[in-house]
């Protein structure tokens, strides 16, 4: 069909069917989620549907719509275990389950399947995620946010094995020990190296993990004032201890991903640098988190490479990144594409 008005037109295509066409089927074009694990609910949201007209006379098929949704109407979506009808689709066992998938026009009714598949947990695998805040003061206690166990799975059916990180209801015990036979409750009372594991019910983290707890005396601290830090500015600076840059543009402020806290952010092209101006070694910890994803937080410590770290957005809770520097040498800062925002900065002796 062609349109016109004036000198403009534009075309566009259009399909008649057959005065006999009917409804013949529905077909999905785009899978829904068809992997779970036990305790996962039903997710239909990915699934396209397409329905089809025949003609007896023309022995043809006919679109009849496209892109229609698990929510559309005259569309229904139910999983059944053998001829069982599913009630609560949280409470399968491991196995492979039919989605039964159904559409209505009138007195008509046609409907297509697709294996839906259930995973059971076979226990904790190596490559649980450490939590995000991994340096303490004496008096501090310890904080979950950001870990997660690496649960593996297996199915019944073909062996397919996967794992995945889980940080649903996950708890942490810290011991002193790298045995992790003593363990430690409460804020912290001694300096030095904790060791940790993650548990969720019965399961415990194949690895452990460690934490630095450092005497509360600092060198120097700074904490985010929520106001725009202009370009070239020494925001921090202590005589003999430390000097803090910012350089690239203005260090901004932004949405913080913990509500209710102040951030400088980031930007693409902001460097910040830190200048150990003593005589012996320092450790700067850096407060951070991220607006997203996987934003890259790229440091250089002195003359070493470039190291980038992914860090994603914790809405509770925030990430620690400590750093040795020598005497007289510099840590520099930045982002390969922004979305990292700088909370507080503090600077201590070399245990």
């Amino acid at each position: 069909v062609t349109v016109k008005f004036g000198e403009l037109s534009t075309k566009f295509n259009i399909s008649v069917a057959a005065a006999d066409a009917v409804l013949s089927a529905v077909e999905i074009t785009t899978d829904p989620k068809t992997s779970y694990v036990k305790g996962d609910a039903l997710s239909l949201t990915d699934m396209k549907l397409t329905t089809k007209t025949h003609s007896a006379s023309l022995n043809q098929d006919f679109v009849l719509e496209e892109g229609l949704t698990a929510t559309s109407e005259g569309v229904t979506a139910k999983v059944f275990n053998g001829e069982t009808e599913v009630t609560d689709f949280t409470t399968l066992n491991k196995g492979v389950y039919t989605l039964k998938v159904t559409y209505t026009s009138g007195d008509i009714t046609v409907s297509t399947t697709k294996d839906i598949k259930v995973f059971e947990s076979t226990g904790v695998v190596a490559g649980s995620s450490a939590i995000a805040k991994k340096d303490y003061v004496v008096g501090d206690e310890v904080i979950v946010a950001g870990g997660a166990l690496n649960i593996g799975y297996d199915d019944t059916v073909d062996a397919d094995k996967y794992s995945k990180l889980d940080n649903k209801d996950v708890t942490i015990k810290v011991y002193s020990d790298a045995a992790c036979t003593t363990e430690v409750t409460g804020a912290f009372a001694t300096a030095g190296t904790y060791y940790y594991k993650l548990f969720k019910g019965e399961l415990v983290s194949a690895e452990s993990f460690t934490l630095t707890v450092r005497a509360a005396s600092k060198l120097a601290t700074w904490t985010t004032p929520g106001a725009q830090i202009n370009k070239d500015t020494e925001f921090l600076k202590v005589e003999n201890v430390i000097t803090v840059k910012v350089t690239g543009g203005n260090f901004g402020t932004g949405a913080s991903a913990v509500a209710g806290k102040n951030c400088n952010k980031y930007d693409n092209g902001r460097t910040v640098t830190y200048k150990n101006e003593s005589t012996s070694a320092i450790v700067i910890v850096l407060t951070i988190n991220s607006s997203g994803t996987d934003k890259k937080f790229v440091t250089t410590n002195g003359t070493a490479e470039a190291v980038t770290t992914k860090v994603s957005k914790l809405t509770e809770g925030f990430y620690t990144m400590a750093f040795e520097v020598a005497a007289g040498a510099t840590l520099t800062t930045t982002t390969d594409g922004g979305g990292i925002q700088l909370y507080s900065i503090d600077v201590y002796p070399v245990a």
